[in-house]
């Protein structure tokens, strides 16, 4: 037994957020809560990051929109949207990153998943239970303003179109 000296690096923890927020139940006026089926979101959330963008200069883009009845995603060129409500979202703008993994991994098995958010826009939590065990995805909301997107669509058109592919050749 001898003497010894350790040097530790730390970090503040006021530069993270608060994660006890989330983790408390959804009766706190600063979440909000919505309740989602698993395969419909993983879905949902696999076809939208596709139209994300990867560039990390225009790191606003490379998440997914949620507002109003609406999830879309865009890289600026391409959009894709899916109608999508949360039912408490208090008409405000949260775009998460899109997931380095898929959401179906984190939550198999799970029938539903929780979203909550802290209205003060920095916290997104994925929350579902399986066998009395918890998964739990965390991650940061991304800030800024997104692409109005809402106004490139005209919802009142009737126009439609199929095309017939029988084979593609390249």
């Amino acid at each position: 037994a001898g003497e010894y000296q350790i040097k530790m690096q730390i970090q503040n923890s006021q530069d993270y957020p608060n994660l006890d927020l989330l983790l408390v139940d959804c009766s706190n006026e600063d979440v909000t809560c919505d309740e989602v089926d698993t395969d419909f979101f993983a879905d949902m959330v696999r076809r939208l990051s596709v139209a994300a963008s990867t560039d990390e200069t225009k790191s606003i883009i490379t998440g997914i929109c949620f507002q109003n009845d609406y999830a879309w995603a865009t890289d600026g060129h391409k959009l894709s949207w899916v109608p999508f409500q949360l039912s408490n979202a208090k008409a405000r703008q949260i775009v998460i990153p899109k997931p380095k993994q898929s959401f179906d991994r984190l939550m198999a098995g799970t029938y539903t998943v929780e979203i909550r958010f802290d209205l003060n826009g920095k916290l997104f939590q994925l929350y579902g239970q399986k066998q009395g065990h918890y998964n739990t995805y965390f991650t940061r909301v991304i800030s800024g303003e997104y692409p109005r997107c809402q106004e490139i669509l005209d919802r009142n058109s009737t126009s439609n179109f199929s095309i017939k592919l029988s084979r593609i050749e390249l």
